[in-house]
């Protein structure tokens, strides 16, 4: 499970300092891997037919992962369904129920990037616990506070520099939305 701290000071996103974020590391990396199999195994199909078959699973599979409220697999299975080396499969796309196409567009519309995840942001704040959200939303917010903030601000009233508590308040807020 992630430790608090490893969602401190970016640390995943720097190589000098990804031993501090080793869960995040891992996370990240197998969701990567995660999809990268979901499409070879599409692929590696012989048929038209079988490659349906495969394509039809993992949008069940989706389908599933949202129902469990897991986000972060889901967005696996998004991602490998929409790659163009499976997406371009429009004779075995064909062979897929239309019902369960439709489906999976429910799917890509929830996890679209587009306005900075609004239609994941909307469903996760509506979902019942337990869940598992997708990672890439919090980290890239994460690194939205760090990076668009100081660390220090300047006093008004004596011109020293203080902690901007600001900054590390907009960081709580964030990191207390997964640990409830």
């Amino acid at each position: 499970s992630i430790r608090v701290q490893e969602l401190l000071n970016t640390a995943w996103n720097s190589d000098k300092l990804k031993h501090r974020s080793p869960n995040i590391t891992h996370l990240l990396g197998r969701l990567n891997e995660i999809s990268n199999f979901f499409c070879s195994m599409i692929l590696w199909q012989q048929t038209k037919k079988e490659r349906a078959q495969f394509i039809s699973l993992f949008i069940r599979l989706g389908i599933h992962l949202r129902k469990l409220n897991n986000f972060h697999t889901l967005m696996g299975v998004v991602v490998a369904l929409n790659r163009s080396s499976v997406s371009r499969l429009k004779f075995s796309l064909a062979e897929c129920e239309p019902k369960l196409l439709q489906q999976f567009k429910t799917l890509e519309s929830l996890m679209d990037p587009t306005g900075s995840f609004k239609n994941y942001r909307k469903a996760i704040q509506n979902t019942k616990l337990p869940a598992l959200p997708y990672l890439g939303v919090v980290l890239t917010d994460l690194t939205f506070i760090e990076d668009g903030n100081p660390d220090f601000i300047e006093d008004s009233v004596t011109g020293k520099k203080v902690i901007n508590f600001t900054k590390r308040g907009m960081i709580y807020e964030l990191v207390q939305t997964l640990l409830d």
